[in-house]
């Protein structure tokens, strides 16, 4: 058996580009493997004072190449028109073009100052809120309604700040 003229020119064109893609992949290698560039990030307020901002010093020193532009608002975001990367969020996805992904889960925590306390005394139930305490609620900025407020002692929903019982 012998190759033809047309075999081994194929042959030589055919090895020609698969030296071509090796170096085109060992061009990728190791040394620029570690991640570069800008991300454009929108982070809920809550989260960003908490979470995101004090964890920068640790992201920069393992990904210096990374410059990150940093959003903190709690706005609805369009991803496209304002050329955002990824959007950081609380609770439950409210635009359907966007994909969520649960990345954490933080409780909230109902809190009162000495003095409060001392004018009021302490809450012994949810329904204290109903009558004789007074109840700082939080806004969506999303659907500007108010975030109920949900009760519970260990694993038992006790009552909402509303007066419906929790579900």
């Amino acid at each position: 058996m012998k190759v033809t003229t047309d075999g081994v020119a194929y042959y030589e064109r055919t090895i020609q580009l698969v030296r071509e893609l090796d170096d085109i992949d060992s061009s990728f290698g190791s040394a620029n493997a570690k991640p570069m560039g800008r991300i454009r990030i929108d982070v809920a307020a809550a989260i960003a004072t908490s979470v995101v901002i004090p964890a920068l010093p640790t992201f920069h020193a393992l990904s210096p190449r990374i410059e990150i532009e940093l959003g903190v608002s709690d706005r609805p975001v369009d991803l496209f028109r304002e050329n955002i990367d990824c959007v950081i969020r609380v609770g439950p996805v409210s635009q359907p073009s966007m994909v969520g992904r649960l990345i954490g889960a933080a409780p909230w925590v109902t809190c009162a100052s000495p003095e409060y306390i001392a004018r009021r005394s302490m809450p012994t139930h949810p329904s204290d809120f109903d009558h004789s305490h007074k109840l700082v609620n939080y806004v969506s900025a999303s659907t500007g309604r108010v975030i109920p407020s949900f009760f519970g002692r260990g694993d038992k929903d006790m009552k909402r700040q509303d007066g419906h019982s929790s579900t």
